[in-house]
């Protein structure tokens, strides 16, 4: 039989988190991001070969039948996977297509409203480097400090060219009636916006703020549609000609968004077209690797969560990865999507894998104590006591055993019991603030046929029984308390008594009581 030791990994304490933070530098980490070691080609040649695996297999052996996991699988089974050349070719599709809604988006001054945010939060150290630009790592190396000082300039440039615009609408605004300068101002307006956008060109943001960019742009182009469908109805009541309207309708719009009635619509255009590019892209490049994300969690099992969320937590985690790769640094995607997959999953192990969330140092007192029973059982051959687990590690034997306790895992009273849907493990734990329903029923048998047998006394003998021992009563009475009832003395009441208890041990009567009494 096996013996239970104070740290037994064949027991049910849990297993060993695997570490998020390595003392190796990863070229892939950013600022703020806890890494795993990332595996160089071996493990990518192994990934190719399990994801090169139909997981039809998988599904039959873990959720046979139709169920959503099935499914899933089977779907990823019959996914295309994507050869270099293609991931190549979608990363590069991916950025032109960020590249052309940056510069869109920047042409016009709510771009720039966004970036006078950005600017701020780095000068006040807010904002990392790395949450601003792709293909920057988080370390705070010489490199790093360069390109946030060329940022920065850039940005005050950009500043600079986007108060002049904001001159220029002014002038435009008041000048649009006797057309004085009109086309020259236009034209200046617009080549500031496009200046603006040269500028800013060789910084790649991520995708969040372009997010950020395109979203207000479109919030704001929806506002403005709508006004200028009011007012295209209210000047064309007064039998304006079509070039009137417009040309009116350009200058009411250029103070708020910088640019003419037609170059919104071109601006607009070429967001949407980006947008939806940059999408198809993604979501081919997501989909073309969601059997490496299987592949991965298959080696996360039994860490507490189950198979889908691991595949969950792999593809927020490819997503993550779709969004930072750089095809010029040289990494197959593959390898560097298996370290941000791995990285997600073990995080969500540690964030979900326990029904209370367990602190990061408690993980890692835990995580030294199963590498330490490990090791020593290999040495001695034996599994190791607290003291010597504690002597190891150098801290006390109290906090392993405060540690031990803490390794035990919850169990949900929720969790499902067999195969049924509605059984569920708090159904069969015993309720100590409720009665026994044994009891219960004894109880109220006890009561009916004491009810009975009482029927056959007189009224009064009835009633002094009831009084002398509280039944269905708070409280039992004395003989005098009892006497004065009747306004008899205890002594009448004392004879009352024991006749009636000589009439309830009649054979007659006592045969309906007699089950209830103990041996």
């Amino acid at each position: 039989m096996h013996k239970k030791t104070p740290w037994d990994p064949a027991a049910k304490a849990p297993e060993e988190i695997e570490p998020l933070v390595t003392d190796s530098v990863d070229p892939l980490a950013e600022d703020g991001v806890e890494s795993e070691p990332v595996e160089s080609e071996p493990v990518e040649l192994e990934a190719a070969e399990e994801i090169s695996e139909s997981p039809r297999g998988e599904s039959h052996r873990d959720d046979a039948g139709d169920d959503p996991m099935s499914f899933y699988l089977r779907e990823m089974g019959a996914e295309a996977l994507l050869g270099h050349e293609e991931e190549i070719a979608l990363a590069r599709a991916i950025i032109e297509a960020d590249e052309q809604v940056q510069a869109a988006v920047l042409r016009l001054p709510l771009g720039m409203e966004v970036l006078d945010e950005m600017v701020e939060g780095l000068r006040s150290h807010r904002l990392r480097l790395s949450a601003v630009l792709k293909g920057v790592s988080g370390g705070a190396d010489d490199a790093a400090s360069l390109l946030r000082d060329q940022l920065l300039e850039a940005l005050g440039r950009a500043e600079i060219l986007s108060r002049r615009r904001r001159q220029l609408c002014e002038q435009l605004a008041s000048s649009w009636e006797g057309e004085i300068e009109v086309p020259e101002l236009l034209a200046a307006l617009l080549d500031q916006g496009r200046e603006i956008a040269e500028l800013l060109r060789p910084f790649r943001f991520c995708g969040q703020w372009i997010q950020v960019f395109a979203d207000g742009v479109e919030g704001l182009a929806r506002a403005c549609r709508e006004e200028v469908g009011r007012l295209r109805l209210s000047l064309e009541a007064e039998h304006l000609s079509v070039a009137e309207v417009d040309r009116r309708l350009s200058f009411h719009i250029l103070p708020a968004l910088g640019v003419d009635l037609a170059t919104l619509e071109e601006l607009l255009r070429e967001i949407e077209q980006g947008r939806e590019t940059g999408r198809l892209s993604r979501e081919r490049l997501i989909r073309g690797n969601l059997r490496l994300v299987i592949s991965v969690a298959k080696r996360y099992r039994e860490r507490g969560l189950a198979f889908a969320d691991l595949i969950q937590e792999g593809n927020i985690g490819l997503m993550r990865a779709v969004d930072k790769f750089d095809h010029t640094l040289g990494f197959k995607f593959s390898t560097y999507a298996t370290w941000w997959i791995r990285q997600s999953i073990s995080r969500g192990i540690a964030d979900q894998g326990r029904l209370i969330r367990l602190p990061v140092h408690m993980i890692e007192i835990i995580n030294r104590m199963a590498r330490c029973t490990e090791d020593f059982t290999s040495e001695m051959r034996r599994d190791p006591t607290v003291e010597e687990i504690a002597e190891r590690l150098g801290t006390d034997a109290d906090k392993i055993q405060v540690a031990l306790k803490t390794a035990r895992d919850a169990i949900s009273l929720d969790a499902p019991v067999g195969n049924g849907d509605d059984a569920v493990l708090g159904h069969f734990i015993e309720d100590q603030c409720q009665p026994d329903p044994q009891d219960v029923s004894v109880t109220e048998s006890l009561k009916r046929c004491l009810c009975r047998v009482m029927k056959t006394l007189t009224p009064k003998e009835e009633q002094v029984l009831r009084l002398r021992y509280g039944i269905e009563l708070d409280c039992d009475h004395t003989l005098e308390e009892v006497g004065r009832c009747f306004s008899v003395t205890r002594e009448r009441i004392r004879q009352i008594e024991a006749q009636a208890l000589r009439k309830l041990r009649h054979t007659s009567r006592s045969r309906e009581l007699r089950p209830f009494i103990g041996d």
